[in-house]
């Protein structure tokens, strides 16, 4: 590696590699790495020959038991186009940290094989103003991502439980994304591109609630959950999108067309709805493809349970919720509050023409 410091500071600013010729490099440490704990730039796209796919990988299959691979207690920090896998513990942890970036790497996968991390794959605790993009966070034995009472962060344009291509088989071992309290999270932003591909998980795509730590301001919006990027393939997570216990103020979707969420052909309930208030569910495809086909979850489409103040769909932008292997829509149990259905079509396509039940 090659290490460029501030000349003023004498601060590490960038780690820049240069390993061999070009071409993939491995870097296997026998412990675990330093805690990055002054702002760095560990950037993987400077290795000789890189086109997009990350070269230089950190592996931590000989580095001991509960061992993170880069482990990031500071702010303003980039890891850029690095490859992690095998850590016994998570493969890239941000503690209390703002504006840390993790962009363009392979957390758990080499973009084609499980080489998970034993724990997670990213993990985001405290901080504020935190970054994960265009990454592949798949075969890790927990969650993909994990975010723990954290504010502003966002995920955009990363594949979770795929391979680098958004097709093979490398789901992590719990959950695509699990959020565990925190403020103003953003899954996809509604801008066109900034979607996710959640495919594969064995549990959850999108995991939302905690006992004792409010969730509160999460947004999810532009995502494909359950199928390939095209929204044509079925890719199933067990589950789809599930928001529970001490949560408030989530959105599932919005008013405009880039705010929709695909969320199909996982192999029970697309989305879920358990003691949480505030739920907004809106313009999203619930067991159709993009084209408006039937690619049905196989359980329910959307529950509701014991739920206060929940909307599903409104006047201007209803759900689309067809094609699935039991109830589009079961609302069941006690809210303090109405729930209120509106403006859906449940069991047509979208254009209210073809039955597609």
């Amino acid at each position: 590696a090659i290490l460029a410091a501030n000349a003023n500071t004498g601060r590490l600013d960038a780690i820049q590699f240069g390993i061999g010729d070009s071409g993939p490099q491995m870097i296997s440490p026998a412990s675990a790495l330093p805690v990055i704990v002054d702002p760095v730039t560990i950037d993987g796209s400077t290795q000789a020959g890189y086109d997009g796919m990350p070269l230089v990988r950190i592996d931590g299959s000989g580095a001991g038991p509960g061992v993170d691979g880069l482990r990031i207690e500071t702010s303003d920090t980039i890891v850029r186009a690095m490859m992690v896998t095998g850590f016994s513990s998570v493969g890239v942890r941000v503690v209390n940290a703002t504006n840390a970036r993790v962009e363009s790497s392979y957390v758990g996968t080499d973009g084609t094989s499980d080489l998970g991390n034993g724990v997670d794959g990213i993990a985001i605790q405290w901080g504020l103003g935190n970054r994960i993009d265009n990454c592949v966070v798949s075969g890790n034995g927990s969650s993909g991502v994990i975010l723990l009472s954290t504010t502003d962060v966002e995920v955009t344009r990363s594949l979770i439980g795929t391979s680098a291509d958004g097709l093979l088989d490398v789901g992590n071992g719990i959950d695509g994304i699990q959020v565990r309290g925190g403020s103003s999270l953003r899954l996809g932003t509604g801008v066109a591109g900034a979607g996710n591909v959640i495919a594969w998980n064995l549990q959850y795509a999108i995991n939302i609630g905690s006992v004792g730590t409010l969730t509160t301001d999460v947004l999810i919006a532009g995502n494909k959950i359950g199928t390939d990027a095209s929204a044509t393939l079925a890719l199933p997570n067990d589950r789809g999108v599930r928001v529970s216990g001490n949560t408030t103020d989530i959105t599932i979707g919005g008013e405009a067309p880039d705010f929709r969420n695909i969320i199909s052909a996982n192999s029970k309930e697309g989305i879920s709805v358990t003691d949480a208030q505030r739920v907004t569910i809106l313009g999203n495809y619930v067991g159709l493809d993009v084209n408006g086909e039937s690619l049905g979850n196989g359980w329910y489409g959307i529950t509701v349970g014991d739920a206060s103040a929940a909307k599903i769909g409104s006047a201007s932008n209803g759900n689309v919720i067809s094609g699935n292997g039991f109830d589009g829509l079961y609302i069941y149990g006690n809210a303090t509050e109405p729930v209120t259905v509106h403006g859906n079509f449940i069991g047509t396509d979208p254009t209210c023409l073809l039955y597609t039940s």
